[in-house]
């Protein structure tokens, strides 16, 4: 059965909302998640009184911004996968850079072990290991030894979004925030907390010919913050009062 994506359903719920206010100075630019496009301009587009707004969505104070990985050649070379540098600014980039080249003599373990148990060289992230080799590696405790974490203020995600164009954050059970800037004056307060890149080994789905296990060395973002707002997109009411 297919997973569902509760970010998805958050978003399509917050979307539901504004086309529920039905007001002629309300534009909204996308009827669907953004999770279906390639919209890079936040997760929701809107005119309202003549202006243009783009709201990233999140389904909660806890909630992914994005995930992605690094990339270890075979000459101990890592790299941050094109995807990584487009969600991070170049000061967290380094940051996510510097926690990983730390780790490199537990990678150069985890890998010297793998390719003992493997009967094979294994000298590069991604890589595919035998289900076996990746359990006993995790029991040996070499899997764990490699995860890490970064936290930076969170204004380096501010700075990433307002590149994107992004202006504003809504987020479940917290309401909607402004980043860099409130271009509509909207009585709400700025996003605040931090962002934190965790970084660990992450293993794909079982192959069926030779029970192998893609490896790959994954960077997931997320947003952390306690504050709360006034006013929230996935209410109409609250929606109502605050854009009219």
């Amino acid at each position: 059965m297919k997973k569902i994506n509760r970010g998805i359903l958050y978003e399509q719920a917050v979307i539901d909302t504004i086309v529920a206010i039905n007001h002629p100075q309300i534009l909204l630019m996308n009827s669907a998640p953004s999770g279906f496009s390639s919209n890079t301009n936040g997760d929701i587009n809107m005119i309202i009184a003549g202006q243009r707004i783009n709201v990233e969505v999140k389904l909660n104070h806890r909630a992914q911004m994005g995930s992605s990985q690094l990339i270890l050649d075979d000459a101990g070379t890592i790299t941050p996968h094109e995807n990584l540098k487009s969600m991070c600014d170049s000061d967290y980039l380094e940051s996510i850079l510097q926690s990983a080249c730390d780790k490199k003599q537990q990678i150069a373990e985890y890998l010297r072990t793998a390719g003992t148990l493997l009967g094979a060289d294994v000298a590069t992230i991604p890589c595919v290991l035998t289900s076996d080799v990746r359990i006993e590696l995790k029991n040996r405790g070499l899997s764990k030894a490699i995860a890490s974490t970064v936290i930076v203020p969170v204004d380096h995600i501010i700075r990433h979004y307002a590149l994107k164009q992004v202006d504003y954050i809504q987020v479940g059970n917290a309401g909607l925030f402004y980043l860099a800037k409130n271009p509509l004056n909207l009585p709400i307060p700025q996003f605040a907390g931090v962002a934190r890149a965790e970084i660990r080994l992450k293993y794909g789905a079982r192959r069926k010919n030779d029970n192998g296990q893609r490896v790959e060395w994954a960077v997931t973002n997320r947003l952390l913050t306690q504050i709360r707002s006034p006013y929230t997109l996935d209410s109409a009411d609250s929606a109502r009062e605050l854009l009219l």
